[in-house]
């Protein structure tokens, strides 16, 4: 982990520092609990209007609205699943897992069994954990 601009950043994690007077952007990442300048490259050629351009605090190049971030990389480890947001991508732990860190990217625990089920196998192995849990 590292702490930029009161920020607290985990390994492999971006902030870019945006100077808005002279249009300059440095871009810092999080390796061995240290920030460490990156080099910037070439924007791509964006399709969108100029209004629907947005700037991000995780790189020096803008993005159109809308955009997949989730396409881009798999920052989610597989008890979680990707989100699009609007600046950004987060991790949602899938239903029945609870997170072990605070980005959610790292999940733990069982898929949840639901009572009640359609499928007699789901509902035998309900039910014996029902037993094992509550002594019946």
């Amino acid at each position: 982990m590292c702490l930029f601009s009161e920020q607290t950043l985990v390994e492999g994690q971006r902030c870019a520092v945006h100077q808005p007077t002279t249009g300059l952007c440095q871009l810092f990442e999080c390796r061995d609990r240290t920030m460490h300048r990156v080099t910037n490259t070439d924007c791509p050629q964006l399709t969108c209007a100029d209004s629907d351009q947005i700037t991000l605090t995780d790189r020096c190049c803008k993005v159109c609205r809308g955009h997949d971030f989730c396409a881009e990389e798999n920052i989610c480890a597989e008890n979680s699943a990707c989100v699009n947001l609007d600046g950004g991508a987060s991790c949602s732990c899938k239903n029945g897992f609870r997170p072990l860190r605070e980005d959610s990217a790292y999940c733990e625990g069982e898929p949840s069994i639901t009572r009640g089920s359609a499928d007699p196998l789901l509902q035998n192995t309900c039910d014996i954990c029902m037993r094992i849990r509550c002594g019946k």
